[in-house]
This record gives structure tokens, C-alpha cells and sequence, in this order.
């Protein structure tokens, strides 16, 4: 029995009058299509006797579960066995149940339900009768019916039922022998011990479903922590991947930057301006110098010194021209620093107003509004060193004056 239409049929088929043999329900464990009783051997046996199905513990369940009620149901591995009419819809202990658990031996539970479904063929019915027991053997029949739990798992009927007894044919009596040693036990004591036996099976079969649904619940708990993990070892596996390629990315990157430095110490790098590329020379003075400063200035600090907004005199692209690839860039660095407010910090640029002359009380150069004259290092200790010009205005704007040798003192 697989599909919800199939188990829909079969509990219909249940409630009828019309079936004329009993029906052997048999349920899988949670998490398995196998069972464990010998399913053939059921079948084979009870072929002519009564009905068999099998029904996997898990959506089928549930559903059999509602269309008959808990107290009817059957799951997580055990067999139920449901005679023929309808009186059972009316006591569950009627209808009884054989448990299997994983340490039981297969032919014995076996056995156990093949015995127990057959107390229920019609075969049976038709030839043997009796009265409900009196009062005198009912606890003899009680201890055999705790020794049959005891013994085969199963939950029989109510004490002093007699399932094998036919409504349609008169009853034969037949003699019980009394056991004048054992009390007759009261109706009262009698009726407790039903609602004991009764109370036992809700509780057990209770426990039973609750067993199914958390296996159940599991199951489904590691299914998802089984497919979170993969997602998670799969975008770990991506990240250490990317970063690999950073790695990799940011050694070339460095060892082209050392080698295009060492180019420029020693000379080698053919810095230019690119004046060929714009109309105006002041244009390509302004690329040369965001270049330098791109350069410069790592990414990580771009923000806090970015290239402010300042002006080219008519001579600094003219100083420039006739400079060393070397000299242009110190130059160019030199200028950035300016521009940025490094060069203020800086011990090697040697940052200072331009004097009018050499002398000690000579005043600093000043133009007609109010701008300062300022002189930076471009280089120090070399023959023909070169010093960048500049006016810082009262605005703190800063005007590129042109590069010079250290012993010109005129803006």
C-alpha cells in the first residue's frame, strides 16, 4: 500500500459489513520499507483465512490514524489484526495488536500473528461456540490474557469477551471447570482491571506513535543539518578559492610595483609627459601629476588625502620639460606631497618660506595677495639639486610655481 487513495479504500473496506475475512494490517519501522515479521509466510499461511496488507510507518499512518482513530491505528514496526464486521469501531481491544520490536526473531513474532489472526477466521467461527465465561474462570482467563502480553506482544480484547462467538447462531454451552481455590473477583475488581488493561494499551500505543513521530522529526533534523553543512562546505570551498586568487593577484601586483620603483631609482623608467596626448601642456602636467598620485598614496588613505583642487603657474609644465625621467618623477612625488599636506610632515622635503636673500633678517617672498612663496625638497645631497616653487594662498590653496636648482632664490 502506497498511496493515500489505496489506504482511503482500505479503511472503507474496514467499516463494511460486507467482509466476510478478517484483515492483517502490517507496519513497517520508522525509516524502513521492510518489516519486521516474515511477510510471505503470513500471507502464504493465512491465504484462505484472512486479508494482508503491509503500510509504511510515516504519511500512510498518520492518515489511517485519522480515519479511524488513535485507539484503531497501527505503526513503527507493529501488526494489527481486524475481524470481520464493526464491532471492533466500538472496542479496540477487539481488534488486537501484535508488537515486533528489532531484538524479537522473525519466525517467532511470526508465528505470534499468524496464530493470533487466525483466532479470527470465519473457518474457526463456524465450528466452535461458546458462552462468555462465568464469573468463576475469569481470573484464569485474565492470567492467560496478561501471559499472552507478557509472551507475544500482543494487546488482546477486554477481559471476558469471546470474539469467537457468532450473533448469527445460537450459542453452545460448555463447561468451564470452577476452580473453588480462586475467589470469584467482584464486578467492580473486574472492571478495573479491564480500565488497567485498557489504560496500558492507550499508553503504550501512545508512546509507540510519539516514538514514530520524533525518529521521524530526526530524520528530517539531519537531513537538514546534512544539507546546511554541504552548502556551508561548498561556499568555504568558494571563498578559500577567491581568496587564493587574491593572493596570487596581489604578488603579481607587488612585484610589479617593486620592479617599476626600482626603475625609477635607477633611472631606467622612461617617465614622460604626455604631451602628445593633449592639446593643452598643462593638461598632460595635471595627468602626470594624478598619476603620481594614484601611485602614491595607498587605497586605504585615498579618502583622507585625496588630490585637492589647485593652480599651475605659466612656468611649472616649462620646468618640467627638461628633466630626467628620474627627476620628473621625483618631481612628480615630490608635488603630490605638496598637495596633500605630506610634505608639511616630512623631514626629507625640508618644507620652508622662500627668503627675499640670503640674509638672516631677510623677509619671506610674498606677492600682492598676500600669498607666500614656499620651498620643498625634491631632492637632498646630490649635485644640481632640484627644489619645487610653490604660493600657498590665504585660503590654503596651493599654486605650483616651477622646479629650480637649490641656489635659485626667485619664485
Amino acid at each position: 500500500m502506497t498511496t493515500v487513495q489505496e489506504l482511503d479504500e482500505l479503511t472503507a473496506w474496514l467499516r463494511s459489513d460486507d467482509r466476510d475475512q478478517p484483515v492483517v494490517l502490517i507496519s513497517t519501522p520508522n525509516g524502513t520499507a521492510h518489516t519486521r515479521f516474515n511477510d510471505t509466510d503470513v500471507a502464504t499461511t493465512l491465504r484462505d483465512e484472512a486479508e494482508v496488507f503491509i503500510i509504511e510507518t510515516g504519511d500512510l499512518t498518520w492518515r489511517l490514524t485519522d480515519n479511524l482513530g488513535e485507539g484503531f491505528s497501527v505503526y513503527g514496526g507493529a501488526a494489527r489484526v481486524y475481524p470481520v464486521g464493526t464491532g471492533w469501531l466500538e472496542d479496540m481491544f477487539l481488534s488486537p495488536l501484535v508488537f515486533a520490536y528489532e531484538a524479537d526473531v522473525k519466525s517467532t513474532v511470526t508465528g505470534t500473528l499468524i496464530r493470533v489472526a487466525r483466532k479470527f477466521s470465519p473457518a474457526l467461527l463456524s465450528f466452535t461456540t461458546v458462552t462468555a465465561p462465568d464469573p468463576a474462570s475469569s481470573a484464569s482467563l485474565f492470567v492467560e490474557t496478561l501471559r499472552s502480553v507478557r509472551d507475544a506482544g500482543v494487546v488482546p480484547g477486554p477481559v471476558g469477551a469471546a470474539p469467537a462467538v457468532r450473533r448469527d447462531e445460537p450459542a453452545e454451552t460448555v463447561a468451564v471447570p470452577s476452580e473453588p481455590s480462586t475467589p470469584a473477583p467482584t464486578q467492580s475488581s473486574k472492571s478495573a482491571l479491564q480500565c488497567a488493561l485498557e489504560s496500558v494499551a492507550t499508553e503504550r500505543a501512545r508512546v509507540s506513535q510519539l516514538e514514530a513521530a520524533l525518529a521521524t522529526a530526526e530524520d528530517a533534523a539531519e537531513r537538514r543539518l546534512a544539507a546546511a553543512t554541504a552548502e556551508l562546505r561548498r561556499e568555504l570551498a568558494t571563498a578559500e578559492s577567491n581568496l587564493r586568487v587574491s593572493r596570487e593577484a596581489q604578488r603579481i601586483a607587488g612585484s610589479a610595483a617593486r620592479a617599476a620603483r626600482a626603475k625609477r631609482q635607477d633611472g631606467t623608467d622612461s617617465i614622460a609627459l604626455p604631451l602628445e596626448q593633449f592639446l593643452d601642456q598643462d593638461d598632460a602636467a595635471r595627468h602626470a601629476i594624478y598619476l603620481a598620485w594614484v601611485e602614491r598614496i595607498p587605497a586605504s588613505d585615498k579618502v583622507a588625502m585625496p588630490l585637492p583642487s589647485y593652480a599651475l603657474s605659466d612656468r611649472f609644465t616649462a620646468s618640467l620639460s627638461d628633466l630626467t625621467s628620474d627627476k620628473l618623477a621625483k618631481a612628480l612625488r615630490c608635488a603630490v606631497d605638496v598637495l596633500t599636506g605630506l610634505a608639511d610632515t616630512s623631514v626629507s622635503r625640508r618644507v620652508h618660506p622662500l627668503r627675499q636673500n640670503e640674509a638672516g633678517d631677510s623677509g619671506v617672498t610674498t606677492d600682492a595677495d598676500g600669498a607666500v612663496c614656499m620651498r620643498a625638497n625634491i631632492e637632498s645631497n646630490t649635485a644640481s639639486a632640484r627644489r619645487l616653487h610653490y604660493w600657498k594662498r590665504p585660503n590654503g590653496t596651493i599654486e605650483l610655481i616651477r622646479v629650480v636648482l637649490h641656489d635659485v632664490m626667485e619664485p
